[in-house]
């Protein structure tokens, strides 16, 4: 969906002399395998080669789409819940994340949207660049 979602987007604006921006939210787990996570870590390692692919190819045009990927750090959303209800058994790590919560390191969702929002503003991202909020 990223993928054909960011190309509609791109060939229905790519003539408008605008920024035009795409953000991809990623995560840690596009750079670092969980067990039972699969699917999720190869569909955000995928997103981050898309914008960095995208990012080359976008760099070449007269009017380009600025692409980014952004990993959000550890958010409290209700994926976050559903981690710490796991077994051990079927997520070998789910202490970690049950730790993250109850030493209040998640994120909240509002914070998250409002830094990202605060750096898109600011124009703190490259062309294609896959960042991690944690770290800028």
């Amino acid at each position: 969906a990223p993928a054909a979602l960011s190309n509609s987007f791109i060939r229905l604006t790519q003539a408008w002399p605008i920024m035009k921006r795409v953000v991809g939210i990623s995560s840690g787990a596009g750079r670092k395998p969980y067990p039972g996570w699969g699917a999720y870590c190869t569909a955000k390692a995928g997103l981050d080669m898309l914008t960095r692919c995208v990012g080359v190819e976008q760099a070449r045009e007269p009017h380009p789409v600025l692409i980014c990927s952004v990993a959000p750090g550890v958010v409290d959303t209700d994926m976050q819940r559903e981690i710490r209800a796991a077994s051990e058994e079927d997520f070998p790590q789910v202490s970690r994340f049950v730790q993250l919560k109850e030493q209040g390191e998640l994120r909240s969702p509002e914070d998250t949207a409002m830094q990202l929002l605060h750096l898109l503003q600011a124009g703190a991202f490259e062309q294609g660049e896959v960042a991690d909020l944690r770290t800028k």
